[in-house]
């Protein structure tokens, strides 16, 4: 079986990898980890001043934020070998619904599994959106895992 596993920040994607370790694979599945940096686009056009002020800071984010999506695949990809799936994965620039999607149909996946809702920015703004967009036009099966909400105390 091939597999393609979409990660982000969210506890929902936390949930993805563990559903699928508990899953009933055919020995020698794969599975591909795909972890999208969502592309930002400015919502204004800023002054060439403001831009060079800031360049150095908005490297520095982008930095962080590439360490944190290589931290996290690194962590996918040894919890998946170690429950027996053969392991590829990358880091990919993006939207994620159209990423998550055109790897599903270059890869001939079987099967796509992605978290309920994304994290962060405007991920929890839209929540649920490349999920349910993903749903719509994968060219595969699509499991949405969900993960068990804590009831709050009282």
């Amino acid at each position: 079986m091939n597999i393609l596993l979409g990660i982000d920040m969210s506890p929902h994607a936390t949930e993805t990898v563990s559903q699928l370790c508990r899953m009933k694979c055919p020995e020698g599945s794969s599975v591909h980890v795909l972890s999208v940096v969502a592309a930002t686009e400015p919502q204004f056009a800023p002054q060439p001043h403001v831009l060079a002020a800031v360049a150095g800071r908005l490297e520095m984010i982008e930095a962080q934020e590439m360490g944190f999506h290589q931290r996290l695949l690194d962590t996918t990809l040894e919890t998946l070998r170690r429950a027996g799936f053969v392991v590829t994965g990358e880091i990919v620039h993006g939207d994620p619904r159209h990423v998550l999607v055109e790897t599903a149909a270059r890869r001939g996946v079987d099967l796509m599994v992605v978290g309920s809702h994304g994290g962060g920015g405007i991920g929890r703004a839209l929540v649920g959106s490349v999920a349910s967009w993903v749903v719509a036009h994968a060219p595969c099966n699509v499991m949405v895992v969900r993960r068990a909400e804590t009831a709050p105390a009282g």
